[in-house]
């Protein structure tokens, strides 16, 4: 590409156009050549094949006149209507006669020489991707002077009048079939669609607005992959340059200011819309600014892109508008550029119902620091469909509101409590006994004094275990998920080590069987040893299936959202607790046999006959009430876990 292309700024976030006040576009005169002709053009905006010309507007007194007339054939080409123009070139909706297919035809008046081919025309020709505009051919009409690029027809409508007509919808009742463009405008006749095509529009118009935006997302990052790996930077992306289809699926269109990345450091000067600049692009741009266009990159694209993602997520602009608009062009640049440093924009703060993991994505590609940012385009689109699998295997997840509200807002307590728990059902268990027994004061004397002494040693033990095993995990997850996104490497750390956190909770738990076989010591007859043997069951199985859930359905999830690959890496990290959900349930079911086991172990005193029996038929009830419940949480767990690393359905997209 030469080094003399011309550059066009525009501060609006419309296509240029001679209406805009010229406070707010500036074509830097330094860069124009004598030969050259600006290119900068409205988009192709689809409209019904009978729809009349766009009505004059402002401004338009001084655009030169169309330059073809409508019905007119030229090149073989008829022109049926216009579909849009800026301020150097007009785009047409014509058939190509010999083929009879209807294309977009992009015209413009050169005044130089008459190349054999158009920068636009080579960038676009070299890009095959679904989601970009496809260039069929340039035809060059020299007695005329006019260069006339055919181009792919998308009957449609501009993402920027997508996202107004969405944001007349109310957040929560948006769907996908709000971000599909109308098949009539209500004075043309409706579009009549292939099979095919209709049934992709349906699929999509089923889809939730937040699958709707995930979709559409990818596409675009996987279009924008493709240009950058040819060395290709659009430096113009925004709304009023994508395309929406029929079927719901977006074109990146207007590549008109690209340039090889290559050849950024020949450039004289950088063009683009500063409402969708990266502050580095803004700088470039910024003629009060040293900060040459090299500055720019891929990282610069993908931001543009990901703040076109925000307002298609949100429907709202995440700046300030007017502080770009009818001001000179450094100070324009200037305080949009003050602004994206002065912080990243989250989608919570405009919609609070929004995706968290959509979120993490955005703010990273949206950090101020290029180096913050994703590295490609490429890695931008694999972080987006991790983002979107990560919310499928959530969408999944059994329900658990109390549990969820319990991690959030008192998650020590939570943990505290239910490592504390079996030290008191073991206590229950063990000063029962004795109290059912005939035991004389002697006996009670060796009993009671080594397990209050023990049991005050254990507890403070397990306060420590708590608070130097569990606590931490604790800290370190919220410290994760304030300094997110910067802290995946942190999360995937924290999250393959939280079997360390559950095994402290199970040492601590054991604590309570400890405490009552050494306090018992010297005395033991056989229901003792039944009576331990219940107690180990009831203390690890309730211990571990309280520790699983709080730390599988709780906190787990929380630390998989910034991961690259979340149902494979869940897959991987679970099927060790899957197998422990085996084992402690087979744990719990020991704990009724031992009360029945219980109940026809023969008593020495037959006075105690009674009082045991009904105490030994408490424990089976409770025993097989603890079962129960063990097996619920158990299968919450275990659906927790398949939920996580099980399959996602394609949906053929």
């Amino acid at each position: 590409m030469p080094s003399d292309h011309p550059r066009s700024l525009n501060t609006s976030d419309q296509p240029s156009d001679p209406s805009i006040d010229a406070s707010t576009r500036v074509t830097p005169p330094a860069e124009r050549g004598q030969g050259d002709a600006p290119t900068e053009v409205t988009p192709v905006i689809p409209r019904p094949a009978n729809q009349a010309a766009p009505a004059p507007r402002a401004g338009d007194s001084n655009r030169e006149p169309l330059p073809l007339a409508l019905g007119e054939q030229i090149a073989g080409y008829r022109v049926i209507a216009v579909l849009g123009g800026g301020s150097f070139a007009t785009v047409y909706l014509a058939e190509h006669e010999a083929l009879g297919k209807l294309v977009a035809l992009k015209v413009s008046h050169e005044r130089g020489q008459l190349p054999t081919a158009s920068d636009e025309a080579r960038r676009l020709a070299e890009l095959e991707h679904d989601s970009i505009v496809t260039v069929y051919a340039e035809e060059v009409v020299p007695a005329r002077r006019l260069r006339l690029i055919s181009m792919q027809y998308v009957w449609g409508a501009t993402l920027k009048e997508i996202i107004a007509r969405a944001a007349a919808v109310p957040a929560s009742k948006r769907r996908g079939m709000n971000l599909l463009p109308a098949l009539s405008d209500g004075g043309s006749p409706s579009l009549v669609l292939s099979p095919a095509l209709q049934q992709q529009r349906e699929r999509f118009a089923r889809l939730s607005y937040h699958d709707a935006v995930f979709r559409i997302a990818i596409q675009l990052t996987s279009a924008l992959a493709v240009a950058h790996a040819r060395g290709i930077l659009h430096l113009d992306i925004k709304p009023a340059n994508i395309l929406i289809n029929q079927a719901g699926r977006p074109l990146l269109a207007d590549f008109n200011l690209a340039i090889n990345a290559s050849l950024l450091e020949h450039a004289h000067g950088i063009g683009g819309t500063l409402l969708y600049m990266a502050p580095e692009h803004l700088d470039a741009c910024n003629p009060n600014d040293p900060t040459p266009p090299q500055a720019i990159n891929e990282r610069s694209d993908c931001y543009s892109l990901a703040l076109v993602i925000f307002e298609l997520a949100t429907c709202q602009y995440p700046f300030d508008k007017q502080a770009v608009a009818n001001v000179p062009l450094g100070e324009a640049a200037e305080a949009a550029a003050a602004e994206r440093r002065q912080g990243v924009p989250s989608l919570a703060t405009f919609d609070p119902a929004c995706s968290r993991s959509l979120d993490l994505v955005l703010r990273r590609a949206l950090a101020p620091d290029p180096a913050k940012r994703f590295e490609s385009a490429e890695d931008f689109s694999h972080a987006l469909e991790a983002a979107q699998q990560y919310d499928t295997l959530c969408s999944r997840l059994p329900p658990a509101r109390w549990l969820e509200a319990c991690c959030q807002h008192w998650p020590r307590l939570t943990m505290a409590l239910l490592a504390m728990f079996p030290h008191f059902v073991g206590n229950v268990l063990i000063i029962i006994y004795p109290s059912v027994t005939n035991r004389s004061p002697d006996d009670l004397a060796r009993y009671w004094v080594p397990f209050l002494s023990l049991n005050a040693l254990v507890y403070a033990g397990t306060v420590c275990s708590v608070y130097y095993f569990a606590f931490p995990f604790i800290r370190r997850l919220r410290q994760i998920e304030q300094a997110a996104p910067d802290s995946a490497n942190d999360a995937d750390i924290l999250r393959s080590d939280y079997s360390h956190t559950l095994y402290a909770l199970l040492l601590t738990g054991l604590a309570a069987w400890a405490v009552m076989s050494l306090s018992t010591i010297g005395w033991l007859d056989l229901h003792m040893v039944l009576t331990w043997l219940m107690t180990v069951t009831v203390v690890m199985s309730y211990s571990y299936f309280g520790s699983e859930l709080l730390l599988v359905r709780g906190f787990y999830p929380r630390l998989l959202v910034m991961n690259h690959s979340p149902r494979i890496t869940a897959k991987r990290e679970l099927r060790a607790a899957s197998s422990r959900v085996s084992c402690f349930k087979l744990l719990a079911g020991i704990t009724p046999m031992v009360g029945a086991l219980l109940l026809v172990v023969p008593v020495a005193d037959a006075e105690q006959l009674s009082t045991v029996r009904m105490l030994t038929t408490a424990l089976l009830i409770f025993g097989i009430i603890g079962f129960m419940v063990a097996t619920t949480v158990g299968g919450l767990i275990q659906r927790t876990i398949d939920a996580l690393s099980g399959d996602i359905p394609s949906d053929g997209h």
